[in-house]
């Protein structure tokens, strides 16, 4: 399946290193799972052009990678994210169909494209350390 991730430098780095990343991450445990029922790391299935809109502000944007992902190591899970009508207006929210997985590398997760986004928007790493103050209700 052909999936795509939104990711730091760092992270990046591990996958083209070869490294397997693990991720339990409970991402509905601290706000609800009626907001997310994904563990570890999400994946999309959207064109990334598209997904940026609704993923600005909650992921790092140095590096989109796209992967052919075992259906076997992902599971379908969902997230709710802001409605944007209007540039800088959410009016409501909508719940995306996503992908989740608890562990990837580069040999079972297939590289097919990889593309810098870091000049889209700053990266949730960089706005927090921006603006600490806003992240730290949702550590």
């Amino acid at each position: 399946m052909i999936l795509h991730r939104f990711m730091s430098d760092a992270e990046y780095i591990s996958y083209t290193l070869g490294k397997t990343l693990h991720s339990e991450k409970d991402h509905g445990a601290l706000r609800g799972h009626d907001v997310s029922t994904a563990i570890g790391f999400c994946w999309f299935p959207e064109a990334p052009e598209k997904a940026k809109h609704w993923l600005s502000g909650i992921v790092d944007f140095d590096w989109c990678l796209t992967v052919d992902a075992p259906e076997h190591m992902i599971r379908s899970c969902r997230g709710r994210y802001p409605n944007w009508i209007k540039p800088g207006v959410a009016d409501g929210v909508i719940y995306r169909k996503e992908f989740c997985c608890t562990e990837y590398d580069n040999t079972r997760f297939t590289l097919v494209d990889v593309k810098p986004f870091d000049d889209y928007c700053p990266g949730a790493s960089q706005l927090r350390k921006f603006f600490p103050q806003f992240f730290n209700l949702f550590p």
